[in-house]
């Protein structure tokens, strides 16, 4: 009887955080757990190529050549810009 009275307030306590959360912010639970799933996808993408451009270059040269091609091609996700100056490099631009 005991446990059923633990369990009923810890649920309770549960769905009171998850309500005033979701209430408090502007997205929903299920946005924030898509917006972090994406942000691990690009972060699996990302990392092979960050590792290839810091075997060729180093960092102050990446991140300028990055920059450079976010302002040339604006809008595309940060793996798209990664592959271009490895893509770039590799054609020796």
């Amino acid at each position: 009887m005991l446990l059923l009275i633990v369990c009923l307030v810890i649920a309770g306590i549960i769905y009171f955080y998850l309500s005033s959360a979701a209430s408090n912010s502007q997205s929903s639970l299920g946005d924030r757990l898509r917006d972090g799933l994406v942000n691990r996808k690009n972060q699996w993408k990302c990392n092979p190529l960050r590792q290839e451009l810091r075997k060729r270059l180093d960092a102050d040269t990446t991140h300028r050549l990055i920059m450079s091609a976010k302002l040339r091609y604006p809008g595309k996700p940060e793996h798209w810009y990664l592959e271009k100056v490895l893509y770039d490099l590799k054609r020796g631009r």
